[in-house]
C-alpha cells in the first residue's frame, strides 16, 4: 500500500511546480493517495493526514514556506518520511531540513535536482514512494 503523499513546492518556482505535477501524475498512476500544493496553500490537516512529504524549494527561507516552518517547530512526525527536490544550483532545501530536525521525521535518500530530466524525476519519485 502506497503512503498518503503530500507534494509541496515553493510558490512561483515554475520548474519545481512542473516537477511536482509530474510526481503527482506518477503517484496517481501508482494508485497512491496524493495532494499537490504550493507551499503557502498547505493546511495543517493535510500535513497531519500524510505519511510521505515531498518538498521542493529553490530559495533558502522562502516566504511561502514560513507557515510550514512554524508548524514544524511544534509537531511530532515520527514514523513519517520526507524527500526533497530542488532547482539547479540551489540550497533552498537546507532551510526546510533544518526546520524538520526536531520533528523525528525520517529523511529519504538523495535530494533531486529537477534539471536532471523527467526520467530522473520519475525514478527518484518512485523510489521515494516505495520506501
Amino acid at each position: 500500500m502506497k503512503p498518503k503523499t503530500l507534494i509541496v513546492y515553493e510558490d512561483a518556482a515554475e520548474d519545481l511546480a512542473q516537477a511536482a505535477r509530474d510526481m503527482e501524475r506518477l503517484a496517481q498512476s501508482a494508485g497512491a493517495a496524493v495532494r499537490l500544493r504550493a507551499a503557502s496553500a498547505v493546511t495543517v490537516s493535510e500535513v497531519l493526514a500524510s505519511r510521505l512529504y515531498v518538498f521542493g524549494a529553490r530559495t533558502p527561507d522562502a516566504p511561502s514556506y514560513a507557515e510550514l516552518r512554524r508548524l514544524f517547530r511544534g509537531i511530532n512526525l515520527a514514523g513519517r518520511r520526507a524527500a526533497f527536490f530542488r532547482s539547479p544550483d540551489s540550497d533552498g532545501i537546507q532551510g526546510l531540513k533544518n526546520s524538520l530536525k526536531d520533528t523525528d521525521i525520517s529523511l529519504h535518500g538523495q535530494d533531486l535536482d529537477v534539471a536532471s530530466g523527467s526520467a530522473a524525476v520519475a525514478a527518484w519519485f518512485k523510489a521515494a514512494l516505495d520506501i
